[in-house]
């Protein structure tokens, strides 16, 4: 269900990470192009012009609070997913509740990661259309 022609960017602040992810991504197929950064002032200049479908971040990894990030990440207006190695409760509830669509751990499988994609886009979707509410109606975080 992935939107054809998907551009997705990739904050993360660990290269390793963020180059295994990005060759994951542009690989599948609807995706057409996958930008990828280690800080958030980056992201958001890249963000502007190119009009991402998806941001997937770990907020953990680029130096800022956790809630700041994603607050920041907004102004792009897509849908965002959280990737993260891990987290207190606490800490997703504050994730969730700045904005990120959809909580996933590392380790996941590229159909879990898919899936997570799909369900960001769609809980967006949903939410501007008025048809779901974000903070009830599906489960978000996904292991």
């Amino acid at each position: 269900m992935m939107t054809a022609g998907m551009t997705i960017l990739i904050l993360e602040g660990h290269q390793g990470v963020r180059n295994a992810l990005a060759r994951r991504l542009v690989r599948q197929s609807g995706i057409r192009r996958v930008v990828a950064t280690a800080t958030l002032s980056a992201a958001l200049r890249m963000g502007r012009p190119r009009a991402p479908d998806l941001v997937i971040c770990d907020p953990k990894t680029v130096g800022q609070d956790l809630t700041h990030g994603i607050r920041r990440l907004r102004a792009l207006d897509c849908p965002i997913l959280v990737l993260t190695a891990s987290l207190e409760p606490e800490e997703r509830l504050l994730i969730e509740q700045a904005g990120a669509e959809v909580v996933l751990f590392h380790g996941i499988g590229l159909p879990t990661l898919r899936a997570g994609i799909n369900l960001a886009v769609a809980l967006r979707q949903d939410y501007q259309h008025g048809t779901g509410r974000l903070d009830a109606e599906y489960p978000r975080t996904m292991s």
